[in-house]
């Protein structure tokens, strides 16, 4: 099932560490710029942050089914 995931940059490492160990290398991993508040941010900033990632997740949500990791009901592929 075609799937992205949105961390913050911090969390980006461990993110694909855990996605190759549980055999989805190919997970789409959108980053945003850490810390991931939006709070103190006005909106052109959290538009600016959003439209960085949204193109990355689309591409996550959009891969053909011969692209994308497939997973067993277990959670491996």
């Amino acid at each position: 099932m075609p799937t992205a995931l949105v961390c913050s940059t911090a969390f980006a490492p461990a993110a694909r560490s855990l996605a190759k160990a549980l055999g989805v290398p190919d997970l789409m991993i959108a980053t945003i710029p850490h810390p991931f508040s939006w709070s103190g941010l006005s909106r052109e900033d959290i538009s600016t942050r959003v439209n960085g990632v949204l193109d990355q997740v689309m591409r996550g949500l959009t891969k053909t089914t011969e692209t994308a990791p497939r997973l067993s009901a277990g959670g491996r592929r």
